[in-house]
């Protein structure tokens, strides 16, 4: 049996930000080590015994940003595949063969499979060294009813099994989550970058660009980027995406793409400001 690692890159980026964002997703986020959560998917998926293709189902506008990660970490040089969708849905973790999801999907979801079918007939493929490319034609593929495998699929079906294992999975969800990751000093706080701190206790504080300073603050989050600094209590982490859909909602662009802030300076011809 062909066993081929699909990996499912995209998000709205909501719950990381400000260091995730639209164009800027969680799986494009980097750990303390250096590698971004896509790049570590894809390694775990290359070292599996057998694989010589990697399948990444994302969002037509991270194509080029998916494949310089990859290009980054491939030095077995894998083949590469990719499905670009029009835009995101959210989906599950499962292992399965396709034979048996399509003969799932025919006995409890013929509709979605039909619709996806027909998507497929009309979507494009390009393919290049080393890559293969399929661009999910947009008009039908928003015709495919809008169902998640758990409801159309697992539900109904007697073909399914959960198998318990201890894998230390997370899916990093939130600001508490991703600084558990990093290791904790002697007060608890957990830090990125460079910050000078006093009386300072379980605080996960994230700055790559500049100086932070702390002084007598508890259980807080602070991440700082070049265009936007989050302070949030660690009890409210999973309420960040508030601000994110609110800038959304007035289309600021600190919700779509980073825009590194800086100084610009006019002078006329006798060099003066």
């Amino acid at each position: 049996m062909k066993l081929i690692p699909t990996i499912l890159c995209g998000g709205a980026g909501s719950r990381l930000w400000p260091v995730s964002r639209e164009l800027h997703p969680k799986p494009f986020i980097r750990l303390a080590d250096g590698q971004s959560l896509l790049q570590k998917a894809f390694l775990r998926g290359a070292t599996l015994p057998g694989v010589q293709e990697i399948l990444t189902v994302t969002n037509r506008e991270l194509l080029f940003k998916t494949q310089d990660e990859f290009r980054e970490v491939n030095a077995a040089a894998l083949a590469t595949s990719f499905i670009l969708e029009p835009f995101g849905r959210n989906s599950g973790m499962f292992c399965f063969t396709a034979g048996t999801m399509l003969q799932q999907m025919q006995a409890h979801c013929s509709q979605i499979l039909a619709a996806t079918k027909a998507c497929l007939d009309k979507s494009a493929t390009a393919q290049g060294t080393g890559f293969t490319q399929l661009a999910l034609d947009p008009d039908t593929f928003a015709q495919v009813p809008d169902n998640s495998i758990d409801y159309a699929v697992m539900e109904k079906s007697d073909q399914v099994c959960v198998v318990p294992c201890t894998i230390g999975w997370s899916d990093i969800g939130s600001w508490t989550a991703l600084g558990d990751l990093a290791e904790p000093d002697a007060n608890g706080n957990r830090l990125q970058g460079e910050a000078l701190m006093h009386s300072t206790r379980n605080c996960t504080i994230q700055s790559h660009h500049r100086l932070v300073g702390t002084v007598g603050l508890e259980d807080l989050i602070i991440i700082d980027t070049p265009d936007a600094v989050l302070v949030a209590k660690k009890s409210s982490a999973q309420d960040v995406k508030h601000i994110y859909a609110e800038l959304k909602a007035k289309g600021h662009e600190a919700h779509k793409l980073h825009r590194p802030c800086g100084i610009v300076r006019f002078e006329d011809n006798y060099g003066r400001a």
